[in-house]
């Protein structure tokens, strides 16, 4: 049987990480500036922005430097 593994990620810019995510070979089904679906296999992230996040987990993004 089939497992599919869905994540769900913080991030500053959704068009960067969407970017970064294109190049290790996740392919883009629903992107734009609010949030992105990627998906590799069975596997799909979606980022959100920071403040998006935080709004639907009640919760604070850890504060991470920009590399």
């Amino acid at each position: 049987m089939s497992q599919k593994i869905w994540m769900n990620l913080p991030v500053k810019d959704v068009v960067k990480s969407t970017t970064f995510f294109n190049e290790i070979g996740f392919h883009g089904e629903n992107v734009g500036n609010e949030r992105a679906q990627l998906v590799i296999g069975s596997t799909t992230i979606l980022l959100f922005p920071d403040a998006t996040f935080e709004k639907f987990t009640g919760a604070k993004t850890a504060d991470t430097p920009d590399p």
